[in-house]
């Protein structure tokens, strides 16, 4: 921590009264980049989308009035590149109302990186708190201009952004909206989906959710009627292409399933209740009328029995048509049963108890294995119920397995590079503030990297992270720090909150959210006022 952050906090915590000469104390070296707003009153949220004809934005949020509202949503344009540092703007003179009654930061995701949703045009979609059911907007930072959608109870943009589907199913009806403006109705839809471009749903037609009939609406086309009766629709995404699982109970009460193909809307009876796919959709995992697990094959309709003991760990090994089996073992690590699905079975005594493990942004939840299959993990528990996490290779679950994170430690997310090794952080007491390791899960080898932190995002060749973290503050040092020489870059101090302008992609690791040039946008919130409070924008060196 740089001196002049040292003596300040040390002071502060000491409750050394210092008058008026508080202001006069060094605040450090100015943060890297360029202030566009200045003062304390206010929390960064992201840049805007892109959008064309649009300056480059950041959004900002006021402190709450009172839940369940976030605050009051702000745009601030970049104010170019002759305007000094002391004389950045307020909020007042600088930031353009968007919204007020801000229902939460947005749910898309990576780590700590929430965004708000928005569409192919960069506009955002953002809910307001009206103290009945929320209240959706489509903002525009072109024009920063908001329109209303109407009352929501959920909504949903297409893989494109062309297509925006807001549910209100209070009110049991549903809109789908086109890039060209035209909208569809759905009066009787209470639940639907997008499965690609195609929007799926289930109208009642009917007194009861098993007399619903299941509707498709292709872009800028009509609703039709694809099945009836049905109770229930899931998607299911794979590394090939979707495929969706419906389900309905007959007059006798009967409960079936069935495979949808959206390619060609194919239905095909399934001999069993939907569990699990191999990661390409090709193999599924049925529990069958005859109250056994089955291995079933899409293409062929092959059936496959496997053995599913009571209350097991049952998981499919990315990129293999395998499928893993253990009981759960409180007192010792079980035997793992792998299943080959079309035949074939191994058994592994394998030396701890297989865990799920959270990769960052792994939208499909956390997984035992690494999102290429080539590595597994596994836990062991202590005393305070902290889990230490365990990689070895899934070829050979009964090889060594090596330790990421040390003994007594805690572990949260991992940070998948495409190299194949592990970021992970790994704290005693605070979440906030870790020490961060890379792992090479191949060899095992543990290079630490920093401490008393937290990552903010990764690129292929270093991490930007949060160093000597204050949780009492909530700040730290904005640093960059290299994977090859572990070289540190400070780029600001007393940082509480960090946007990247481009996003780390799980799916494509090639992506670098901090190549040289790469925008970042961070707030400066000092212990107390200093002259370098509000938000800045920064190329990364």
């Amino acid at each position: 921590m740089p001196d002049g952050r040292r003596v300040r906090q040390a002071l502060l915590v000491a409750g050394v009264v210092l008058g008026g000469s508080i202001g006069c104390l060094p605040a450090g070296g100015p943060p890297t980049g360029q202030r566009w707003l200045s003062g304390r009153t206010f929390a960064l949220l992201q840049f805007a989308p892109d959008a064309a004809g649009a300056p480059a934005a950041v959004l900002l949020t006021t402190p709450s009035s009172g839940e369940p509202a976030w605050g009051d949503l702000y745009q601030v344009n970049d104010p170019g590149p002759s305007r000094p540092a002391s004389a950045a703007p307020t909020l007042a003179q600088g930031g353009t109302l968007l919204l007020s009654g801000l229902s939460g930061p947005g749910t898309d995701c990576v780590a700590t990186d929430c965004r708000l949703a928005h569409d192919a045009a960069g506009r955002v979609l953002a809910t307001q708190v009206t103290g009945g059911p929320f209240e959706l907007f489509r903002l525009d930072p072109t024009t920063s201009t908001a329109l209303d959608l109407g009352g929501e109870t959920s909504f949903a943009v297409s893989p494109s952004g062309s297509r925006l589907l807001v549910v209100d199913g209070a009110g049991g009806s549903a809109t789908v909206y086109e890039a060209d403006g035209q909208q569809t109705v759905l009066p009787d839809v209470g639940y639907a989906t997008f499965v690609g471009e195609d929007l799926y749903g289930l109208e009642a037609n009917g007194p009861s959710d098993d007399s619903q009939a299941l509707q498709r609406v292709p872009p800028d086309g009509a609703p039709q009627t694809i099945a009836s009766p049905v109770a229930g629709l899931q998607a299911v995404t794979t590394t090939d292409q979707p495929f969706i699982v419906l389900s309905s109970t007959d007059a006798a009460g009967s409960f079936s399933s069935s495979l949808l193909d959206p390619a060609t809307l194919t239905e095909t009876p399934l001999p069993g209740t939907y569990q699990g796919t191999s990661s390409d959709g090709r193999w599924l995992q049925l529990w069958t009328p005859a109250a056994q697990t089955e291995l079933y094959e899409r293409t062929s309709g092959a059936l496959q029995p496997i053995e599913v003991p009571p209350y097991s760990w049952v998981a499919w090994r990315p990129q293999h048509d395998e499928c893993w089996v253990a009981a759960i073992s409180p007192g010792g690590a079980p035997d793992v049963q792998i299943f080959q699905a079309g035949g074939g079975e191994t058994t592994a005594d394998v030396a701890a108890n297989p865990m799920q493990y959270a990769a960052v942004a792994d939208n499909l939840g956390a997984s035992s294995f690494t999102a290429d299959g080539r590595h597994w993990f596994s836990a062991v528990y202590d005393q305070a119920n902290r889990s230490r996490v365990f990689v070895g290779p899934a070829d050979d679950p009964t090889a060594p397995t090596f330790p990421v994170n040390p003994a007594g430690t805690g572990s949260g997310q991992y940070w998948l590079l495409a190299d194949g090794r592990l970021l992970v952080e790994a704290f005693v007491d605070d979440p906030a503030r870790n020490d961060i390791y890379l792992v090479d899960p191949d060899s095992g080898q543990a290079r630490a990297l920093g401490t008393g932190g937290h990552v903010v995002t990764i690129g292929p060749s270093r991490a930007l992270v949060l160093l000597d973290w204050v949780t009492s503050a909530g700040s730290g040092d904005l640093t960059l720090i290299d994977f090859a020489t572990g070289a540190t870059t400070l780029l600001a101090e007393n940082v509480s909150t960090v946007a990247p302008q481009t996003r780390y992609d799980p799916a494509d690791l090639s992506v670098d959210p901090l190549a040289p040039g790469a925008v970042i946008a961070f707030q400066v919130h000092d212990f107390i006022d200093s002259p370098y409070d509000g938000i800045w924008v920064a190329a990364l060196p």
